[in-house]
């Protein structure tokens, strides 16, 4: 037992350095997993604060539609209401008018001769010229009616649109190879020097030669990114192919 103690001592002490490795690559996971519970604790609540934002925002839009569109309603309800209390006030003298010839005309009918035919031209004149103001109508057919847009569909376009977006990707422009095209410093944004090069170049279908390439290069996969073309008066934009050298997409912007 004397000569074995040894032996075993120094295997205890390795199997003891052993554990205790263990023991502190165990204490460094558990403190990367609690990290990584921080971490997701913020995201996930940074991302339900996001959520929460943007639907009070579209609740203040949806709120603030509702607002004008009421308010629409009520002001073409006052304009109509307006215009058929005129009209309705039309009628009330016109009718008023009808009355008072109806009593002259049976006050005629009744009368003696000398009475009937006392001022009889006058009374057939005062009922052959009168007329009646039409009321003015409004066609509800040609009525702009609101329509509420499909929420539904436009969550579905809005959960497809969030999905790709996942595949996002960072697109930087290269050098031009024209020298009136100008990259920003960030190579990001692309314009033309002499808006009548670019015009000249989308007349002839020289478009390769005002075209500006993008990178990186994108071989395979799903890939999502963004252009505004928004201020621009014609525009091509499309995706290379093998021939195009470090990149695969070509956004040629004509106009200013």
């Amino acid at each position: 037992m004397e000569e074995i103690v040894p032996e075993y001592q120094k295997k205890l002490q390795s199997c003891l350095q052993r554990l205790k490795g263990k023991k502190q690559e165990a204490e460094e996971l558990e403190i990367k997993v609690r990290e990584e519970m921080s971490t997701w604790k913020i995201q996930i609540q940074n991302e339900i604060q996001n959520v929460q934002g943007k639907f009070t925002q579209l609740r203040q839009i949806l709120d603030n539609e509702e607002i004008k569109e009421l308010r629409k309603l009520k002001d073409e309800l006052g304009v109509i209401l307006k215009e058929l209390a005129g009209s309705k006030n039309d009628l009330v003298q016109e009718k008023l008018l009808v009355s008072n010839l109806i009593s002259d005309v049976e006050r005629h009918l009744q009368g003696s001769t000398v009475e009937l035919l006392q001022d009889v031209n006058v009374i057939m004149k005062r009922s052959e010229t009168l007329a009646l103001k039409k009321p003015k109508s409004f066609p509800k057919e040609q009525r702009r009616v609101f329509r509420a847009p499909d929420l539904r569909e436009i969550l579905h376009v809005f959960n497809e649109l969030t999905d790709v977006q996942r595949y996002w990707v960072q697109m930087t422009l290269n050098s031009p190879k024209c020298a009136n095209v100008v990259i920003s410093p960030d190579q990001t944004q692309v314009r033309y020097a002499s808006s009548d090069q670019g015009y000249n170049a989308y007349l002839n279908y020289n478009y390769e030669t005002f075209g500006v390439l993008g990178s990186p290069v994108i071989t395979s996969g799903r890939h999502y990114w963004e252009v505004d073309v928004s201020k621009k008066s014609a525009w091509i934009l499309g995706v290379c192919g093998e021939k195009c050298e470090n990149t695969m997409i070509v956004p040629s912007v004509f106009g200013n």
